[in-house]
């Protein structure tokens, strides 16, 4: 549970954010009671916040001297692992921000909701389109209550009929909680922010794909169910920056069945980091102008992946002639070894 997310904050926070009016403060229900909120019309305002907390001020754990990590909740990582990696470095994880040296961040943090929909309780800030908040002569509560259609009808009865000077429309808003806003602050006071990719990279778990490996991993996907599950645990240590024409060839065999594997969010994060969709759909071709794009192309992997690029040449009228094949002159230098 990540009930912290939502908090009123001091007035100094308030003021660094120019939001001086406190009264803008909603509840939502969320975690069995009503939580605030603050609702202004400013997406400047929540595009900054977002930039802040998003981006790492360091790329490296090694050697900082972190005791304790806050982890922006929504983490794309599972945190049991995300724990694992951070005690490598002996940093332990704490939901008290006060206390923390250290922000571990990631870009899952907003969401865009309308139409009365239920709002994630996971997000720090959010676009809101066609809400109403309903007034605390009908709620009894001291604020206005952000209604949400599946989560209020039962206790509050649904909003059409309730009298309009019972509730006010909220057709274009930014949703912005307590905790986006001290985290913002205390960003802006110095506090690192380091990526939840930057722990996962420079863990000592992970291990390169090699073709033993591969071949290894091939098996288990194609075996039974004990075999798979060994496989899935195994992949999310693999260092998806290293023989990409490895991963190229795991997306071309196995891609399309791991893309199913949504449960398992381990192994999900790890799917997407490695951009196994994208290899899936790549030709050996393909694959080859990617790396080159990147600068990541090499004598290695173009020797794996060219001759299956020369396997998929199709060349007609072969009754009448003859053609000579050649790999082009900028990537002949490729073909020696290093």
């Amino acid at each position: 549970m990540a009930k912290y997310i939502f908090k009123t904050v001091s007035q100094d926070v308030l003021d660094t954010y120019d939001i001086a009016d406190t009264s803008k403060i909603h509840l939502v229900s969320a975690y069995g009671g009503y939580q605030p909120i603050y609702l202004l019309q400013n997406p400047t305002l929540r595009a900054e916040l977002h930039y802040k907390i998003t981006k790492p001020v360091s790329d490296t754990l090694t050697g900082k001297g972190y005791k304790k990590a806050f982890v922006v909740p929504n983490c794309p990582m599972p945190m049991d692992r995300l724990k694992s990696c951070l005690k490598e470095h002996n940093i332990t994880v704490t939901t008290d921000l006060n206390v923390a040296d250290v922000i571990i961040t990631h870009n899952e943090i907003e969401g865009k909701f309308e139409n009365g929909n239920n709002i994630s309780t996971k997000v720090l800030l959010a676009k809101l389109w066609n809400y109403y908040a309903v007034h605390t002569s009908h709620t009894k509560l001291e604020e206005s209550l952000l209604y949400q259609d599946d989560k209020d009808s039962d206790k509050f009865g649904n909003h059409w009929h309730l009298d309009d000077e019972d509730k006010d429309s909220i057709y274009d808003m930014d949703y912005i909680t307590g905790l986006a806003l001290e985290l913002a602050f205390k960003i802006d006071a110095g506090m690192d922010t380091v990526s939840v990719s930057v722990a996962m990279n420079e863990s000592a778990t992970k291990q390169v794909l090699t073709e033993e490996m591969l071949s290894m991993l091939m098996a288990q996907l194609d075996g039974g169910d004990e075999d798979k599950e060994l496989a899935y645990k195994i992949l999310p240590t693999i260092d998806h920056k290293s023989n990409y024409h490895f991963l190229w060839k795991l997306a071309q065999t196995h891609g399309y069945d791991l893309s199913y594997r949504s449960r398992d969010k381990d192994l999900q994060y790890w799917y997407n980091k490695s951009d196994m969709e994208t290899f899936y759909d790549f030709s050996a071709e393909q694959m080859i102008i990617w790396l080159q794009e990147k600068n990541l192309l090499n004598s290695i992997n173009f020797r794996y992946l060219e001759p299956i690029c020369r396997e998929q040449i199709t060349i007609q009228n072969r009754d009448l002639y003859v053609f000579n094949v050649k790999v082009k002159p900028e990537y002949q230098k490729f073909l020696k070894n290093e």
